[in-house]
């Protein structure tokens, strides 16, 4: 039974890992093949016994540049707490399963600081930062399983400037919403082509792009191309009556 909740386990790391890096991939970093095309079964053979974390953190440097880099924490538990309150709930556990038990207990390892109920606390997101430090990284994704505590919000929106750490719940990465059909193509704008806009629409006024439509920092595309403030997204949409319909956006 510990085996298959391993297995579970193992399996949901798989597929939360392969759509980060497909989103790594999205946004320029240099993702080998043989990442992508791991397959799950030899995902659990090498994590099965023990995944840990440190293992499964990803360093990627940009394609364009090498000298940029982003950094991919995944914070998770171990799955044996959900396997011993099934045991020790049951009515008819005997002294063996319950001694059983007793021993995967003492044998779980210590999990990080959390703020409560599984809830990434203010230590974690400090040591991560403090690794982005030392590895001179200024851009971080951090996956989770539950909501981080508002102290860490507060913590990482004080750093942004200088550290920018984008925080996702894992179940947004067991899919890749860029790939449903109802979501429309998004590109973001060049500088250049940003100039060519203001140019053709507002005269070369820059302060009439605040007439767009804005995208929101809580809108699920532009956090998974971590668009920055003041960036210009094309959208393009399938139109029945035109065949394709153009929009364009201003992220705030």
């Amino acid at each position: 039974m510990a085996e298959h909740v391993l297995d579970r386990q193992s399996t949901h790391l798989y597929q939360v890992r392969k759509k980060v890096l497909e989103m790594m991939r999205d946004l320029d970093y240099v993702v080998a093949d043989n990442e992508l095309t791991l397959t799950n079964e030899q995902f659990c053979e090498k994590y099965r016994e023990d995944p840990k974390q440190e293992d499964l953190m990803i360093l990627k440097p940009k394609s364009s540049n090498n000298a940029e880099h982003v950094m991919v924490f995944h914070e998770f538990f171990s799955p044996f707490p959900t396997l011993l309150s099934f045991c020790c709930a049951a009515h008819d556990v005997a002294a063996g399963v319950e001694c059983l038990a007793s021993r995967f207990l003492c044998s779980l390892p210590k999990g990080p600081k959390t703020g409560g109920k599984g809830r990434v606390g203010l230590k974690t997101i400090k040591t991560c930062k403090k690794r982005m430090k030392r590895e001179n990284v200024p851009r971080a994704v951090f996956v989770v399983q539950q909501h981080i505590t508002p102290l860490s919000k507060q913590y990482i929106s004080r750093k942004a400037q200088k550290y920018h750490l984008e925080v996702f719940l894992e179940p947004e990465f067991l899919v890749n919403i860029t790939e449903c059909y109802l979501v429309p193509l998004h590109e973001i704008l060049t500088p250049e082509e940003k100039n060519t806009l203001l140019e053709r629409y507002t005269e070369g006024n820059p302060v009439m792009l605040v007439l767009l439509p804005w995208m929101q920092h809580n809108d699920p595309v532009a956090r998974y191309y971590g668009i920055n403030p003041g960036q210009v997204v094309k959208i393009i949409q399938s139109s029945e009556t035109a065949g394709r319909y153009v929009t364009y956006r201003l992220f705030v």
